[in-house]
């Protein structure tokens, strides 16, 4: 069994994302699939729910996803409000007592489809743990089979400073 980390008050991953958008990068061959690069991302983030797929479509390629938090969403004294659920590749939040506004906690949280670069990485993914505090850098990227599966990220802009879900070509990851 896997105990969730604790880090006790205090933000663990004060900072927002860095997302840079990329223009005309090259595609990803990786097996059967292309991935096109949108964006590349970095940051210091919180595991506030993990989950791991054995049986639906993405599970060759994208076997965990991983909700993150940041900022105020990486503190213990917000998070023992929240109740997180995870499943079908999306999230809920569960919340008892709202510790800061509802907006802030949706800015706050981001959940990521891996996709790991190599068995390493692989292996780390499988290992997170909810309440981890870890460093990634990563592609945001499209996906496109050759039998015709689509499976597309977030759109992602200058303007826009909000993102549902993200599929992650997984560079590095550390504590």
């Amino acid at each position: 069994m896997w105990w969730p980390v604790t880090h006790g008050p205090g933000e663990v991953a004060p900072k927002r994302p860095e997302v840079t958008i990329l223009f005309k990068p090259d595609p990803i061959e990786f097996g059967e699939y292309i991935l096109k690069p949108k964006a590349e991302i970095k940051g210091k983030f919180r595991v506030l729910k993990k989950r791991r797929y054995y049986f639906d479509e993405y599970v060759s390629l994208a076997p965990v996803d991983v909700l993150i938090g940041w900022g105020e969403m990486s503190d213990e004294r917000n998070l023992n409000f929240l109740y997180f659920e995870a499943d079908d590749r999306t999230y809920d939040i569960n919340i008892t007592r709202p510790p800061i506004p509802i907006e802030r906690i949706r800015k706050q949280t981001l959940l990521f489809h891996f996709i790991p670069s190599n068995n390493d990485i692989d292996q780390k993914i499988k290992h997170l743990r909810e309440g981890q505090a870890m460093n990634i850098e990563a592609y945001i990227v499209d996906v496109d089979q050759e039998n015709g599966l689509q499976w597309n990220s977030s759109e992602i802009s200058a303007a826009r400073k909000d993102y549902s879900n993200l599929i992650l070509w997984v560079k590095k990851i550390h504590d």
